[in-house]
């Protein structure tokens, strides 16, 4: 018989194993990879749209029923399309194209965000359109007259005003003689104060509880001090891209403005941005709000650089009227550094508003007169 040597089988069948394995882990890689691609190349998969309004303005006032059309331009297959307004959801089709009526009645003024957000396999999408909306009042206008006229230190450069039984805290700024003070009503005399430190521009003020808190201009910082003591208990930060000027407590939220028509508003505790307003009146933007008081409600807002207030409804962003303060301090009484008019107070219990300005020599007590 034949002698047959097996000896060199083994190592044949070892190398046909390994090599089998190898193009199996190959095959597996691949197929990974290629699963990989492919749900990269469906993230980054992007439905094209035409999205406008039907009659293509970007303007409206509010009350108008705006229509919304969306059109697909090519043929990527989608499961479904919902619609949203401000993030609220209006409806939810399989399909486009689609036709999106929205009733802007119960709205806020500013800026409104329009968005589809597109689903398919795999993939998902999205695309805005902005609108702005007017407000739909014509504002009221008010001219003024003075009940009672009280001294004010003429050295203040006054950015925030609060009045408290019989008392006005008071902020005043400029680098280097910014403080925080109590200042008795009747006689003008300065009982408490509070110097900040000389590198920064001091601001608004609000009342909250036993606490005050301060804005400053362009240190993008804030201060609670005790009302008591004004002995300084915490600082916190806000954005820089907001500068602080006016500061407002409406019993829920901080109301802080930044010089233009935004008004940002922020938890009394955290200081945390919780919401944002945009101011309109009929015509536009209502730009350099600064020094601000919550009056019955409604808040009252200097516009920097002029002798107005304008009154804001707080849930909608509408002025709903303008007051015309011209002339109330005297030509007299005006120096070479006397600023502009900045600075509202109230006294709720004896329904009393009080105005004055940057270095003015008086404050006054005055009532509303319509025009």
């Amino acid at each position: 018989m034949k002698n047959t040597n097996f000896g060199k089988y083994p190592v044949l069948i070892i190398l046909v194993f390994i090599f089998s394995c190898s193009n199996q882990q190959d095959k597996e890689l691949k197929e990974a990879n290629s699963n990989v691609r492919q749900q990269v190349e469906n993230t980054n998969k992007s439905v094209q749209l035409t999205l406008k309004t039907a009659d293509e303005k970007l303007e409206y006032v509010i009350g108008d029923k705006i229509n919304f059309i969306i059109e697909q331009e090519d043929t990527l297959a989608i499961d479904s399309v919902r619609f949203f307004m401000n993030n609220n959801l209006l409806s939810e089709q399989k399909k486009l194209p689609a036709k999106i009526q929205w009733n802007s009645i119960n709205a806020k003024t500013g800026k409104n965000i329009f968005e589809v957000r597109i689903f398919g396999k795999n993939f998902n999408d999205n695309k805005r359109l902005s609108i702005t909306l007017l407000s739909d009042i014509v504002p009221e206008q008010y001219t003024y007259k003075v009940i009672h006229t009280y001294h004010h230190d003429r050295s203040a450069y006054t950015q925030g005003l609060v009045y408290e039984n019989g008392y006005m805290y008071e902020a005043t700024g400029l680098r280097g003689a910014s403080t925080l003070r109590k200042v008795q009503l009747g006689t003008g005399e300065v009982i408490q104060t509070y110097t900040l430190p000389k590198e920064i521009f001091g601001e608004g003020i609000a009342v909250v509880g036993d606490k005050i808190i301060q804005l400053s201009y362009q240190s993008y910082t804030g201060f609670v001090y005790d009302k008591s003591s004004f002995n300084p208990i915490m600082k916190f930060n806000y954005p820089k891209a907001i500068e602080g000027w006016g500061l407002a407590y409406d019993g829920t939220n901080l109301i802080m403005s930044d010089g233009s028509y935004n008004l940002h508003l922020l938890d009394p505790v955290s200081f945390t941005q919780t919401g944002k307003l945009e101011v309109y009146d009929n015509k536009g933007p209502v730009k350099k709000l600064n020094e601000l008081e919550i009056i019955d409600g409604v808040l009252w807002a200097n516009i920097y650089l002029t002798f107005k207030i304008a009154q804001i409804d707080l849930k909608s962003g509408k002025v709903l009227a303008y007051i015309d303060l011209t002339d109330i301090l005297p030509e007299r009484d005006y120096e070479k550094d006397t600023d502009v008019l900045n600075g509202i107070a109230y006294d709720a219990k004896n329904k009393r508003i009080f105005v004055t300005g940057k270095k003015w020599p008086k404050l006054f007590e005055i009532q509303l007169v319509k025009k």
